[in-house]
Formats: C-alpha cells, sequence, structure tokens
C-alpha cells in the first residue's frame, strides 16, 4: 500500500505487479471484503507498463494502481482493525439443466486470486514510515485544505457584512427608515426619527419572535433610544 501524491493531494492506493497469461491478462479487479465475507467493488485500477513477452503464448507483464477509500483507511487506522481486499478477477460459471420442461441456467459468480490482508501492524508501519518521510495522511491534508477554505468563506463574509453594513449607513439616517435589531430569539423594530454624526434616534416600536411575528414580548414598551447606526439593520420589509 502506497501513499501516492496525485496533483498535491495524498491518497490511499495499492500498486500491483502482474506476470500472468490466460483470462487474467485482461487485468485484475479489486474488492473490500468485510467480516462477513461481502465484497464491494473498488473503482477501476490504472494500468502502465504494460508488456507483452515475445513467445506466443507466455503471458504479459504489467502494474496497476488502484485508489482506496480514505473512509476506509482511516476506520481502520483508528479502529486498529485492519481490512482485507480481494485481487483477482470474477468470471460467471453457467450450468445447464432442466426443469423437466425448459432448459434451465444456474449462474454462480466465481471469484479467483488472492486475498491481500492490511493488518493493524502493517498499517502502524506504513503511518510512521509517512511521518518520518515528513509526510501526511490524506484525511489531514483533506481536513487542512477544508480549513483554509472555510476560514477563506469566513473572511469573505466578513469583509461582505462590513460592505453591506458601509453602504447602508446613508439610508440608516435617513428619517422614517424602518431599522430592526436582533436580541436572541427575538427582533426589536424601529423607525429613524433623528440622527447626528455619530448615532441615530430610533423609536421602538415592537418586540416580536423571529420565526413567529404574531408572538409579541410581553414586558416590550414603547421607547426613544440613542444607538450606533451600525448595530441596526434596514429590515426586509
Amino acid at each position: 500500500m502506497t501513499n501516492f501524491t496525485a496533483d498535491k493531494m495524498p491518497i490511499y492506493a495499492i500498486d500491483t505487479s502482474l506476470v500472468t497469461s490466460g483470462p487474467f491478462t485482461r487485468g485484475v479487479s479489486y474488492w473490500v471484503v468485510d467480516e462477513s465475507g461481502n465484497k464491494t467493488f473498488l473503482s477501476a485500477a490504472d494500468r502502465y507498463r504494460f508488456e507483452c513477452f515475445s513467445n506466443i503464448g507466455s503471458g504479459c507483464s504489467w502494474d496497476q494502481r488502484v485508489v482506496l477509500p480514505t473512509q476506509l483507511v482511516d476506520q481502520a487506522i483508528h479502529s486498529h482493525q485492519g481490512f482485507k481486499i480481494l485481487v483477482g478477477i470474477n468470471q460467471d460459471r453457467v450450468q445447464m439443466g432442466s426443469d423437466g420442461y425448459s432448459p434451465t441456467a444456474i449462474h454462480t459468480s466465481i471469484f479467483r486470486g488472492m486475498t491481500i490482508n492490511v493488518t493493524p501492524e502493517y498499517l502502524d508501519g506504513f503511518i510512521a514510515g509517512i511521518e518520518t518521510q515528513g509526510g501526511v495522511l490524506p484525511s489531514a491534508k483533506l481536513e487542512a485544505a477544508i480549513t483554509k477554505i472555510n476560514k477563506s468563506l469566513d473572511t469573505l463574509e466578513a469583509k461582505n457584512q462590513a460592505k453591506k453594513m458601509i453602504a447602508e449607513r446613508p439610508k440608516k439616517r435617513v428619517v422614517g427608515t424602518k431599522v430592526c435589531q436582533r436580541m436572541g430569539p427575538w427582533v426589536i423594530v424601529g423607525f429613524v426619527e433623528n440622527s447626528t454624526n455619530e448615532k441615530i434616534q430610533i423609536r421602538e416600536s415592537s418586540e416580536t419572535y423571529i420565526t413567529n411575528p404574531q408572538i409579541h414580548a410581553g414586558n416590550f414598551s414603547d421607547k426613544v433610544i440613542w444607538d450606533n447606526p451600525d448595530r441596526w439593520q434596514l429590515c426586509d420589509n
């Protein structure tokens, strides 16, 4: 099993070198085998360095690489359990017969190949090797990339909010403008009555539940306040 890097993003993969003949020259496939023996087909493997021998019927050789699901390997590492991969071919065997009235055919899947047992001890050595080379596991690399993207999105959102706040300031100073302020699950609605260079005068007219405007705060009373315009937003309606 290798920690292969494609486009600077590490992945888990198994490299297989084959020297074979007959039906195996079509290439081998890979299945994950669980504890109950159920098989899950992995995506098609890439073949490279393909070479056939000069003697007719003597076979061919090549290398194959199949990418393993990151979740499969991560779970095996964290649970210290390992996993199994079946490498080979799946042939359909047909057994002809009769039910007494008409011919019948029974199809049976026959798996031919070998099982790779990726043990917990192998995974421990694999991780140690990656760390020695200064590499990172695919999950760690992906997690770092996601964190970086989220930080970029947070920064972009903050910039957009700042631009919106600055753009709304002149409108908030216009007498009669409807403004709102969220206070936990409640929203206070008011109307601008006056302004100075730094603050606006607001007459608070209602305090309702955000998800249901029909519900009014029981202790609310109309009042006039002076406040920083950036603490209020233009109401949607």
